[in-house]
């Protein structure tokens, strides 16, 4: 029940309208009653601010579209150069005591300022801000709720001053919330405001709040599969290639990499108690705390995001949510002047220059570098948690540190982003390790044949020249060590070269693991890296085998399809922007690009921390299938999907995406499915015993990886592959496993027969060896058939009804994806409450696009696809469903359509009939969930 109060406060003080709401929640959602109270940015009791409550300015918006996407209809703003420090004085009345969240609406980085209330200190606000939502006005001007500290307030009167601290650019404000119990930011929406509008042939998915009421909710997987709050003694370890928890029994883990760890603990523990009822159990916070000031000490912290990470394990462990964390990632790392990188390039101020600014392979050889890094770690692993008192060393929700993120010394990035002294510093030591292989660098130089190195055969300017007489031996660039020479001198050089780098990152990784463990007192788990390389069927084994130093085998891989910005190119590999082309793209229709193709290293879990179906592209439903059903093939320990931006569901696009109807919307089915295997995980299908030595000298493997797709790399669509001796589908029969031996283990390679057996090239066919996963790639069509999970994805329209073995699928929906389980451990036949789950296609209320032609990217044909006309906003509209489901069950006669929070949905209706058998369920047009189950 929401009850909203307009007022305006009495004559004795400035005009100030306001909203206050007050929204009746239970205790298990963090608060007994919100109150929120919202106010206008153009709504001022006193300002200098341009243009004035009216509006007016270069921001200002344009047209009836831009009006509806802010609040109230417009907001402050202004561009160019001032004379004077613009400000803006608020004047509101607080009903209670007590501490309130703060929010503003503005116009993303823009506009750096400072706010104080009433006569307290200062606040600076600068311009770098995490993002709760965001809002597309137009080209290059957008309106995002940002998280700003938290006040306590006393009842009464209060003012709030807002002063800008630049004198020139652009700064808009929109509004302000201070919320005493939960806000979900949704654009301009109100709490409880629908908007209702759709497009032909679509509803609208405004899921609103979840009360987290236990006594209606009907759907909630986390409570179903047991999950509890962690305790103290919960530690996850390993027993092989599994994960082990607490209970001494293999677990998986499904999750998704968050970025919401600047929000409070009230909001945190909404995600995580709302993450858990779809059946998530870990979550991924990825971010670098390095100090950011430009006279940080290279020791220090950054402490806003220290406190963030304690808030996120707080509230995750109170859900049974295990975090794994990633801490440094070297494309966001900037060197700061005063870290003392030896050799580094800097300017007339001591600042590190521009062009090599990014620490690319530096962590692996500088100690220095090194040196800080292991101080962040202490910051982090020691420090008491300030909301459990519990140092996250100790702390069993933290269970994974993932040493980096997508750096190495194998990847393009090798010597052509290092600058020249630390060239030579890498080149010293590796002088220094061939001294203590052949005795001394003369020796190694007969080994090879006499020849130095010479910076023609190394295919580059910042290849590194020997320089015996120094110490300091040359350097191939990552090119030479892609490529296979025939003279034996210079093969038996990149052989040494790529040993040395492999051992390079492997001691690093093995050090860091001793470091945090024996002098940290960490206990949990080690993932070294998650990298791709220049060449993965060269170098990708060698990549791998570095990773052996810690616990955890890990890698990326997105599903993305041809995507460009015409006028920004680079703003196509994070953006998805009105004028964009786009390719639509089904990942069925290609079954080498799927993120699930993983050479998984024995005798370890393997995981998957990033991937997802990159926007733009209207096929996505079929990914949450496709990875709960192969992962569960497969055996894969670990799925996170990237990235959760918001607490609950996104309002509109973005191009990383997983809080979508499509994606998050069908977590309750897979994620049960992945977790509780019910698809049968399939032996080893191909195990490569595989040689150090092969390694080094980057002989070919049996079955490679394509290329990773990543969409921050790559321009436009990625496509690379390789012809081997076995068949890439092989990957979709079963587990694709490598192991390292030391001594040359060819001849003990296994290739199991079922792998021919289940792949028809010609009828464009691929079975799993476990006779329960089929992929039809000719028609674009996945099913599942086996006793507790059956289902579809793909075009079902086209391919007609689907037959498994107790379901039959008649969907009329060109592209969707349908799936039945049940929800009370027994098989489909015998079970007494079934989930049916059904997803369609999404897309924002008045999204256009129109056919055109363009290139991905220089040197490519022109190709046939898509552009945007219209981004359109909020809501979010789905395709309607239509179609029946079959259920071979005499014992489910009832059926409860289920809204986005799996509580029964009022205005959807799910009907059955009694057939032969079983029941015939009409899939409800508007409702992903339908609970089908005994007539009480």
């Amino acid at each position: 029940m929401v009850d909203i109060l307009a007022f305006r406060q009495e004559n004795a003080m400035p005009r100030f309208a306001a909203l206050y709401i007050a929204i009746a929640l239970p205790a298990a959602c963090l608060a007994a009653e919100n109150t929120i109270i919202w106010w206008e940015a153009e709504d001022f009791a006193e300002s200098n601010w341009p243009g004035g409550k009216s509006g007016r300015g270069a921001f200002a918006p344009q047209n009836d579209d831009h009006r509806a996407k802010l609040s109230g209809g417009t907001w402050l703003n202004v561009a160019g150069k001032r004379d004077e420090t613009l400000y803006a004085e608020y004047a509101l009345t607080v009903g209670d005591d007590g501490e309130y969240d703060f929010y503003v609406r503005k116009f993303w980085h823009h506009g750096p300022f400072r706010y104080r209330w009433d006569d307290g200190e200062w606040v600076e606000v600068t311009g770098r801000l995490g993002l709760l939502d965001s809002t597309s006005l137009r080209k290059h001007v957008g309106a995002n709720w940002v998280p700003l500290p938290s006040v306590t307030l006393e009842a009464g009167k209060h003012r709030l001053r807002v002063e800008l601290l630049e004198k020139d650019g652009a700064a808009c404000f929109d509004c302000f919330v201070l919320a005493r119990g939960l806000f979900l930011p949704s654009g301009p929406r109100r709490p409880g405001e629908k908007l209702g509008l759709v497009d032909e042939g679509t509803w609208a998915f405004e899921p609103g709040v979840d009360p987290f009421d236990a006594d209606r909710r009907k759907l909630d997987i986390g409570r179903l599969l047991g999950q509890d709050a962690i305790g103290p003694d919960d530690w996850i370890t390993t027993r092989g290639q599994k994960f082990i928890g607490h209970d001494g029994k293999p677990l998986r883990f499904w999750g998704t990499t968050i970025g919401t760890h600047r929000l409070g603990l009230r909001q945190l523990r909404y995600q995580a108690r709302r993450l858990a009822t779809l059946g998530v159990n870990t979550v991924r916070i990825h971010q670098s705390f390095e100090p950011t000031g430009e006279d940080s000490e290279l020791t220090d912290v950054n402490e806003e995001l220290l406190a963030g990470l304690h808030r996120v394990v707080a509230a995750m462990r109170d859900s049974g949510i295990y975090v794994k964390l990633s801490p440094y990632y070297v494309l966001p790392a900037k060197l700061q002047r005063g870290w003392g990188i030896e050799t580094w390039p800097t300017d007339k101020a001591g600042r590190p220059v521009k062009r090599w600014d990014k620490p690319f392979g530096l962590l692996f050889f500088d100690e220095t570098l090194q040196r800080g890094y292991k101080a962040w770690l202490r910051h982090i692993l020691t420090r008491p948690n300030s909301n459990t008192g519990v140092p996250l060393a100790k702390d069993p929700a933290l269970f994974m540190l993932q040493i980096q993120n997508e750096d190495s010394l194998f990847f393009w990035t090798f010597l052509a982003n290092i600058p020249e002294g630390q060239r030579r510093k890498l080149g010293g030591k590796f002088a220094t390790w061939l001294k203590g292989r052949y005795g001394s660098l003369e020796k190694a130089l007969a080994a090879w044949g006499g020849e130095q190195a010479r910076l023609d055969e190394a295919k580059g300017p910042v290849a590194l020249a020997d320089d015996f007489e120094k110490d300091v031996a040359g350097l191939m660039i990552a090119w030479a060590m892609t490529r296979q020479y025939k003279r034996p001198a210079h093969q038996k050089r990149l052989a040494d070269q790529v040993r040395f780098l492999a051992e390079t990152q492997h001691a690093f990784n093995a050090e860091i693991a001793r470091h945090v463990r024996e002098e940290l007192g960490y206990r949990g788990l080690i993932a070294p890296n998650n990298w791709r390389t220049a060449d993965d069927v060269a170098l990708l084994d060698v990549e791998r085998w570095t990773y052996t130093a810690g616990d955890v085998i890990d890698r990326h891989h997105y599903y993305g399809v041809t995507h460009v910005n015409p006028r920004q190119p680079r703003r196509a590999s994070y953006a998805v922007d009105k004028g964009d082309g786009f390719v639509n793209a089904s990942a069925l229709l290609s079954p080498r690009k799927l993120p699930v193709n993983f050479r998984q290293i024995a005798g370890f879990p393997n995981i998957i921390s990033e991937f997802t179906w990159v926007q733009p592209n209207r096929f996505q439903a079929d990914g949450p299938l496709v990875m709960a059903a192969y992962g569960a093939l497969a055996d894969i320990d670990g799925l996170y999907w990237f990235a959760s931006g918001n607490i609950d569901y996104d309002p509109t696009m973005t191009k990383f995406q997983v809080n979508t109807p499509p994606i998050m919307g069908q977590f309750p089915a897979t994620s049960l499915i992945y977790r509780a295997g019910l698809v049968d995980a399939a032996p080893p299908v191909v195990t490569e015993r595989r040689p150090l030595e092969d390694l080094w000298q980057r002989k070919l493997p049996l079955i490679a990886e394509e290329a990773g797709y990543d969409p921050g790399r790559d321009a436009g669509e990625h496509d690379a592959s390789v012809a081997l001796s076995v068949d890439p589908l092989a990957y979709l029969v079963g587990r694709v496993e490598v192991a390292f031996e030391a001594a040359d283990g060819r001849a003990s390679s296994e290739i199991s027969d079922v792998v021919e057996n289940r792949i028809n090239r010609r009828g464009r066919i691929v079975g799993g060896a476990n006779g329960e996963v089929f992929l039809d790639y000719g028609r674009g069509l996945l099913t599942v058939d086996a006793p507790q999970a059956q289902g579809g994805a793909g075009f079902l329209g086209k391919v007609g009804r689907i037959e498994l073995g107790n379901v039959s699928i008649a969907c009329d929906n060109d592209y969707a994806a349908v799936i039945v389980v049940p929800l009370d451990g027994q098989p489909i036949a015998a079970s007494r409450r079934l989930l049916v789950q059904v997803a369609t296609e999404a897309r924002p209320h008045g999204w256009k696009t129109a056919a055109a032609t363009f290139k991905p990217k220089k040197g490519k044909q022109t190709v046939k696809g898509r552009a945007i006309r219209d981004f359109g906003g909020a809501p979010w509209n789905v395709v309607k469903a239509h179609g029946t489901v079959d259920i071979r069950n005499p014992h489910v006669t009832v059926a409860t359509a289920l809204d986005a929070h799996g509580y029964a949905k009022a205005d959807a209706a799910a009907r059955v009939d009694r057939i032969n058998r079983g029941v015939r369920l009409h899939l409800p047009p508007n409702a992903m969930y339908v609970i089908l189950q005994t007539a009480e």
